[in-house]
């Protein structure tokens, strides 16, 4: 199926469709595919990740001190991260779709799909953690979100990251398809 959805490619860019309004209708599409998936399915997902992670030191001792702690320290920054989560799942979403036209593997996209992702709101999250406890402290406080920047990677290649992908080709391998018959 695979060699299917990459040969049919070929096959437009080798009759050069790639420059007329049908190939890039298609691109188009492909690109708002994973544009959308991602934001369906990522964005629930996501904003539900950082609001348990929020809570949870909360839930567990059953007190209000660990959530004022989180947000005297790290306040801005998960503002910051959630702003750039919407901004990285588009951002990502339309690389899925390059990546699958270019024949790379499921699994290698996800993990360029949840890098992409990771890196800009991990990234967004310690600049403003610096800008925010600026002095001696802040290189402490930058060791929980390098921390969790290896992890989410790691995680979410195997699970979401890859479940989007799937859903992105499968999706792409109809249209494809229904354009070629």
């Amino acid at each position: 199926m695979a060699a299917m959805f990459s040969d049919s490619l070929k096959v437009d860019i080798a009759n050069n469709y790639i420059f007329s309004g049908f190939m890039f209708d298609k691109l188009n599409r492909l690109e708002k595919i994973g544009i959308i998936t991602s934001f369906i399915i990522g964005l629930p997902i996501g904003l539900s990740t950082i609001a348990l992670t929020l809570f949870a030191p909360t839930a567990i001792s059953g007190e209000g001190l660990p959530i004022m702690g989180l947000v005297a320290i790290y306040g801005k920054a998960i503002l910051g991260l959630i702003a750039a989560f919407i901004f990285a799942l588009w951002i990502a979403g339309k690389a899925i779709a390059k990546d699958l036209q270019n024949g790379e593997s499921l699994l290698r996209t996800s993990f360029m799909y949840s890098l992409t992702v990771n890196k800009i709101i991990w990234a967004v999250f310690i600049v403003f953690t610096i800008a925010q406890n600026f002095g001696l402290l802040s290189l402490l406080f930058l060791v929980p979100p390098i921390i969790a920047f290896f992890i989410s990677v790691a995680l979410t290649t195997i699970t979401i990251g890859l479940l989007i992908c799937w859903i992105v080709k499968l999706r792409m391998n109809t249209i494809l398809r229904s354009l070629n018959s």
